[in-house]
């Protein structure tokens, strides 16, 4: 299905999230940060003023609070396909960008140092 180039951005969300490899990264959770652009034709919601004419972004943070809360990952990868799915299938955009950055990762000489991922994915199967 085509789409426009309409989208709604979320930058600069931080959460808390179980990930990493070893057993002291997922012991505790660490911050990451989150951009996020959900790809949807935003005509009818500009033109209603409605909120349930569009993806309510609000509703899709605490989603993804939530979500965080009960999962656990050992790759950022896994982290990042699990919630572009998630979105997709709750909030139905036609398309979904989602780039985490994992926030001061164990990285030894680089305590300043980010590690990020960007996923791209549409509402075509397969």
């Amino acid at each position: 299905m085509p789409f426009n180039d309409d989208y709604i951005e979320l930058n600069n969300i931080i959460a808390a999230a179980h990930l990493g490899i070893t057993f002291e990264e997922q012991s505790k959770l660490q911050d990451i940060l989150l951009n996020i652009k959900l790809y949807k034709d935003l005509k009818l919601p500009s033109a209603s003023d409605k909120v349930e004419d569009t993806i309510n972004y609000s509703d899709v943070i605490n989603f993804i609070y939530k979500e965080l809360t009960i999962t656990k990952f050992n790759l950022i990868e896994s982290l990042a396909e699990h919630l572009v799915s998630k979105l997709l299938n709750i909030f139905s955009p036609n398309a979904i960008e989602i780039d985490i950055s994992k926030i001061n990762p164990p990285i030894n000489h680089y305590p300043e140092s980010t590690i990020s991922i960007h996923i791209y994915r549409d509402d075509k199967k397969g």
